[in-house]
């Protein structure tokens, strides 16, 4: 048994899946779905070229099936364990879901069982040994390679390269596979599939909610649920959501809102561009199950390592204002936070308003803020502030960009660098100035250190996945804001990474 030492009391043990090898990848249900979705789009697409939208309608609420989590586990289950046809779990999986569902006609629904039993007789998809559970091996993560994952048979990822701050990496968080980056070199080309192995870890070298939700459920015991510092700073703790439906959620975690919806995300496997009704079932049923009145948003944030075909730089706003007429569909909202990504210019923020007005229903009060996550962003800061009505900054491509690399490039000490640091109060300071609500995303929250930073900088709304919200609790309850904030002028004159780490040391434990 080859152990891949990164000392720590977790292991995890599976069998060696070495993607190269295996081109068509992780899960036959997640492959069959991936291209039944594909086969949907493009039915959707010629019927509605030929006026039949009511049939293109009902099999839109099809693919927000197959984009539901919770519809492919259930299917899942039936299929594997209790070995149904087809059909039969379909029909029962449709059971489980929590948004409203009906198989209201017939046709339609026989039409969803052939393309799934026509995929799943697919020669091309590679069925994977049902009895086994694998660890993914891949060079680099990519949104591509997740969107082949099936989580029921893969308990981890590990890969030669590549960051816990990627968009891929945050994205494979969602679904609670823990993972590893920067192996050790030639480690991938060692491996032999089949072989089984054990992987050690600590924290810091594990990506991943799951670490504490599923291998140390005991840190999360006794987070306090109504969040504030020592000294009785409150502090707003929201729910960023990376997927369609997680519903399963709701019961375990409590939040103060929905700080940030990355829609991208939910969209990420469609070939073409979504059709506004679909759009409009997703960002719908994400405000039914969250249940929560406050909701941010953002717009598509496609590019770099996050790419699909339908959206690039010439075509942006136009995409924008058909998504702006889906979230403006939501049902039963009488207010909607719509956040634009990158906001490098106060420009961007004038474009997306002139949408929105052109767009907005006078029953439907919007809002509209700037993610504030580039050094253009910051540059700009001070008329971006003005032109918005609320303010999210994105540590993680800040903290990258403040050193000049690529996030998925930057160490995880990268928060500690002075000049984000310096970036980070600058835009803190001119959004409470100008009384603008201001939410802090990213990775930086999943630190005692990162949350003491923020706190003494001056946040007071955090945005952080689903399973870091009651760690997140514990953390801001152990800080001392204005002790905090007294340490963060010293920590602001800091030079390097190292400095700041050496004073960091002697105040959070």
């Amino acid at each position: 048994m080859l152990s891949v030492e990164a000392s720590g009391q977790y292991s995890i043990t599976g069998t060696v899946w070495k993607e190269d090898n295996k081109p068509h990848a992780a899960g036959i249900i997640s492959k069959c779905f991936s291209f039944v979705i594909s086969e949907i789009e493009d039915e959707i697409m010629q019927l509605n070229s030929i006026g039949r939208f009511d049939e293109a309608e009902a099999k839109e609420s099809f693919l927000l099936l197959l984009y539901d989590p919770a519809f492919t586990a259930a299917f899942s289950k039936y299929y594997k364990q209790d070995k149904l046809p087809i059909a039969e779990c379909l029909e029962y999986a449709c059971e489980k879901t929590s948004h409203d569902y009906r198989i209201s006609e017939r046709r339609i629904f026989d039409s969803l069982v052939s393309l799934v039993e026509a995929a799943f007789s697919n020669e091309e998809f590679i069925d994977l040994n049902e009895a086994l559970e694998y660890i993914l091996f891949v060079r680099t993560l990519t949104l591509q390679t997740l969107s082949r994952i099936d989580p029921d048979a893969i308990v981890a990822v590990v890969c030669e390269h590549g960051s816990a701050s990627s968009h891929a990496a945050m994205f494979l968080k969602t679904l609670g596979i823990p993972a590893f980056f920067n192996t050790d070199e030639g480690l991938f080309d060692r491996l032999v599939d089949g072989e089984i192995v054990s992987l050690k870890f600590k924290d810091s070298n594990m990506l991943a909610d799951g670490e504490i939700f599923y291998f140390d459920k005991e840190r999360s015991v006794g987070a306090p649920e109504n969040t504030a510092t020592k000294d009785g700073q409150q502090v707003e703790v929201l729910a960023t959501i990376n997927q369609t439906q997680q519903s399963r959620s709701v019961g375990i975690y409590t939040w103060d809102g929905i700080g940030l919806v990355r829609t991208e995300f939910l969209f990420a496997r469609t070939r073409n561009e979504p059709s506004v009704h679909h759009q409009a079932l997703v960002y719908s049923s994400i405000a039914k199950w969250s249940g929560s009145t406050r909701l941010i948003f953002r717009l598509f944030d496609f590019g770099e390592d996050k790419s699909v075909s339908w959206i690039n730089d010439n075509n942006r706003l136009f995409v924008y204002e058909r998504q702006a007429r889906a979230l403006l569909s939501i049902e039963g909202i009488e207010e909607l936070s719509i956040l634009i990504p990158k906001t490098a210019s106060h420009k961007q923020v004038e474009a997306v308003r002139e949408i929105i007005t052109r767009t907005a229903s006078f029953t439907v009060k919007v809002h509209i803020g700037a993610m504030i996550e580039t050094i253009s962003g910051v540059a700009d800061a001070e008329r971006i502030i003005e032109e918005s009505d609320f303010i999210n900054i994105g540590t993680n491509d800040l903290s990258a960009e403040s050193i000049g690399v690529r996030r998925d490039e930057a160490a995880a000490t990268v928060f500690m660098e002075p000049k984000f640091l310096l970036n980070m109060s600058k835009v803190l300071e001119l959004s409470l100035a100008a009384g603008k609500p201001v939410t802090v995303c990213g990775e930086m929250m999943s630190s005692r250190q990162g949350c003491y930073m923020l706190i003494g900088l001056g946040t007071r709304a955090m945005s952080v996945e689903l399973r870091r919200i009651p760690e997140t609790r514990s953390f801001i309850s152990e800080v001392n804001a204005k002790e905090a904030a007294e340490a963060m002028d010293d920590l602001l004159r800091c030079e390097t990474q190292e400095q700041v780490h050496l004073k960091l040391l002697s105040l959070v434990f």
